[in-house]
């Protein structure tokens, strides 16, 4: 897989540590005014199979929209996003993601809620086999932009290689994804 550039395998970005990765999403989806953030979610997985480890879950961020973003068309509920720094992996990262969506998690207010897609970040969108089954377990990546008139980053969703969300140049918005839909055969 010599001729697979090393950079769609692995998360991208200069995030020397997770708390560098974590504080430059934070700051750009605060921003765009479309979420609620919840950090460091706990949550129970609604399905494991026989012989699997019982560990509770915990992901990084779980987005809830909020009035703004139902008003601007947004269609994917809350949204979870697993944070790394950058060069990590994203076989097991994808692995992660995947499990979280059996999970449902518990908010602050004591309720429990399901995730319709993961995000991870930072990550470019990969291509092929990859991009294909992220897509089907409703994986998506999200990456900082860069936002010239502000001077800072905002921050793309995507999902199936569409923006889903975008907050770049000072003006979100969003697409609802076309992917993660089908089910048995193909």
């Amino acid at each position: 897989m010599g001729w697979l550039n090393e950079s769609i395998q692995t998360t991208a970005g200069q995030f020397v540590d997770e708390p560098a990765s974590c504080q430059a999403f934070d700051d750009a989806i605060e921003r765009s005014g479309w979420f609620r953030v919840h950090r460091e979610v706990r949550g129970e997985y609604l399905f494991r199979g026989p012989g699997c480890e019982q560990a509770q879950p915990r992901i990084d961020r779980i987005l809830v929209p909020t009035s703004v973003a139902m008003a601007a068309g947004w269609s994917m509920g809350f949204v979870g996003v697993e944070i790394k720094k950058s060069g990590t992996k994203l076989g097991k990262i994808v692995a992660q993601c995947m499990d979280y969506a059996t999970a449902c998690w518990r908010m602050p207010n004591g309720c429990r809620y399901v995730t319709e897609w993961v995000f991870i970040f930072p990550a470019e969108q990969p291509i092929g086999d990859l991009a294909s089954v992220m897509a089907q377990h409703r994986i998506g990546t999200a990456k900082t932009g860069y936002s010239r008139g502000e001077g800072r980053s905002g921050i793309i969703l995507q999902a199936g290689g569409l923006n889903v969300f975008e907050n770049v140049y000072g003006a979100a918005s969003c697409k609802p994804p076309v992917s993660g839909t089908k089910v048995g055969s193909r």
